[in-house]
């Protein structure tokens, strides 16, 4: 139920960042002054949620209630993601195809991107004929949303180092919901809610 048990715990996985308030026709969560989640329930076990900006309001769609505890909780836990990587700078400087290769061996874990070997469930970056390269998620059933698409290395060299470990943080944060909410996440589901 979204409770104030989930609430409670929700606070304590988002370190207490954001406030909430249960009003008479939806849920109320404060990201700060402009923006705010709100979250309607037309009826049992069905939700939905909108993002307001200003005086911009953003439909996501109805959500399981399952559905709904874990996006939001996601969404407010992703917000600190947003960082600035240890070795950001040395692949901002990579030159060459091989270099790249060597640091993103060195720094890069190999669970989560593949180079020029597309696989499923990892970022790939792939060298096209042209010289160009595409960055891209593939899906198990091998659609690809792409983070960018025929940029020169100097494009694609940090965006593959950014791209993986926020994919690895991403996942951790995912783990650690499932831990602190008792909600075990499958495989799929996890990479639904990180690049659905």
């Amino acid at each position: 139920m979204l409770d104030k048990n989930y609430f409670d715990l929700l606070m304590k996985y988002t370190n207490n960042k954001y406030q909430w308030k249960n009003l008479k026709e939806y849920i109320s969560i404060n990201i700060d002054y402009e923006t705010e989640y709100m979250i309607y329930q037309p009826e049992p076990n069905r939700f939905r949620l909108y993002i307001r900006n200003r005086n911009d309001y953003k439909d996501l769609g109805f959500f399981s209630e399952k559905n709904i505890r874990r996006i939001i909780a996601f969404k407010l836990k992703c917000k600190d993601v947003y960082y600035c990587p240890e070795h950001f700078e040395e692949f901002r400087e990579i030159k060459d195809f091989q270099t790249l290769i060597d640091k993103a061996g060195l720094y890069c874990n190999p669970e989560y991107y593949s180079i020029n070997n597309p696989q499923i469930n990892k970022i790939n970056l792939y060298q096209n004929s042209d010289g160009t390269y595409d960055l891209y998620f593939m899906f198990s059933n091998g659609n690809r949303k792409y983070s960018c698409q025929s940029v020169e290395l100097s494009d694609a060299n940090y965006k593959l180092y950014l791209d993986t470990e926020y994919y690895e943080r991403k996942i951790k944060i995912l783990l650690e919901y499932s831990e602190l909410f008792n909600d075990f996440i499958s495989y799929e589901e996890k990479i639904n809610l990180i690049f659905g």
